[in-house]
C-alpha cells in the first residue's frame, strides 16, 4: 500500500469494483475508480468493460438487495428508480432481458451498468437523481430556490447551489427562471452565475464557471463538466489523490463537475511520479 493506505489497480486491469459495483472506497473515505483501501476485502481490479464475474450468483450489487428466485433485483424504496449507466450518461430504465422494454425499478442480477437512484420531482432536468443524490433544475428554469431564497442545499452540504438540489428537499425546493438583464462585465468576473444581472449571458445558464488554472476552457460542457488540460489531472483539495466527481455520474481524472468546489486541475510532474510506497504494515493483494 502507499503512504495513505491505498492500493492502485494495475494497468492491465485498471477499474476497481467493490461489492460488484464500479468504484471503490479509498482509505480517506472517497470513492475512486482506480485506487482502493488496502483493508478492503471486497475490492477487485478488472479490465475496462468487464462483466464483474466476481459477483455472487444472487448479488444485486445494491446493499440490502438480493435477487429473487427468478434472478430479478428490485431497487429499494429509498432509491426506487433504476437507471442504465454508460460511460458519459445515465438513462431511465433497465433492460430485464434482450428485446424487453426497460423497467423502471427492476433489473437482472449481474447487471454491471444498472444503478438505483432517488426520485426527482417532475420539474427536474431528469426524473432520477445523480449518484450524489442531487437533482438538477431544467435549462428553461435554471435557478433553484429553497424556502423562497435563491440557492439550494445539496448532499455535499458545503455551500448552496444555484442549479442543483437534494432529491429529499421535497416542496421546499423549486426551480424558477432567472430575473434581471444581462451585464456582461459582471458575468465574466463572477465565480458563479448567482447574480440576477447574468440572466442572458452565455456563461450564466445555471452552472458555475470552471477554475482559472489548468482547464481547457472557462465554460463547462453540455453535461456541466470542466476538463483539465493535457498533462494536468483532477484532484480534490485535501485528498492529494487523482479522481473527481463527474456529471452525471462516476469519477474521472480529467473531468469534474463545475459545482465541485474542492475540485481543481493539478499539473502532473513526471519527475515525481513513482510507484506507491509500501508502508510495511498494509499489503496490497496480488492482483
Amino acid at each position: 500500500a502507499d503512504s495513505r493506505g491505498d492500493c492502485m489497480c494495475p494497468d492491465e486491469r485498471p477499474i476497481c469494483s467493490q461489492d460488484g459495483r464500479p468504484s471503490c472506497v479509498r482509505a480517506d473515505g472517497f470513492r475512486d475508480f482506480h485506487y482502493f483501501a488496502a483493508t478492503c476485502e471486497t475490492c477487485v481490479c478488472q479490465e475496462e468493460g468487464s462483466d464483474s464475474s466476481d459477483l455472487e450468483e444472487n448479488s444485486c450489487g445494491v446493499q440490502g438487495v438480493v435477487a429473487d428466485s427468478y434472478g430479478v433485483c428490485t431497487c429499494p424504496d429509498e432509491r426506487p428508480m433504476c437507471a442504465t449507466r454508460t460511460s458519459m450518461t445515465e438513462k431511465l430504465g433497465c433492460g430485464m432481458t434482450s428485446g424487453n422494454a426497460d423497467h423502471l425499478s427492476t433489473f437482472i442480477v449481474g447487471c454491471t451498468t444498472c444503478v438505483c437512484r432517488e426520485h426527482c420531482p417532475s420539474g427536474a432536468r431528469q426524473p432520477f437523481a445523480d449518484e450524489f443524490g442531487d437533482c438538477a433544475c431544467p435549462n428553461e428554469l435554471p435557478a433553484c430556490y429553497e424556502n423562497g431564497a435563491k440557492g439550494c442545499g445539496t448532499t455535499s452540504g458545503s455551500t448552496a447551489s444555484i442549479s442543483y438540489f437534494r432529491a429529499s428537499c421535497g416542496t421546499s425546493c423549486d426551480c424558477r427562471a432567472h430575473e434581471g438583464n444581462c451585464e456582461p462585465a459582471s458575468c465574466t468576473t463572477t465565480a458563479d452565475c448567482s447574480y440576477a444581472e447574468c440572466h442572458d449571458c452565455e456563461m450564466c445558464l445555471g452552472v458555475s464557471r470552471c477554475p482559472a488554472v489548468g482547464v481547457v476552457q472557462s465554460m463547462p460542457d453540455s453535461n456541466g463538466n470542466c476538463e483539465c488540460k493535457e498533462d494536468y489531472r483532477c484532484v480534490q483539495s485535501g485528498s492529494g489523490l487523482p479522481g473527481c466527481p463527474r456529471a452525471p455520474s462516476g469519477e474521472s481524472t480529467s473531468q469534474f463537475r463545475a459545482n465541485c468546489l474542492a475540485c481543481q486541475c493539478e499539473a502532473v510532474d513526471s519527475g515525481t511520479a513513482s510507484s506507491p510506497v509500501n508502508t510495511g504494515e498494509l499489503a496490497c493483494p496480488s492482483f
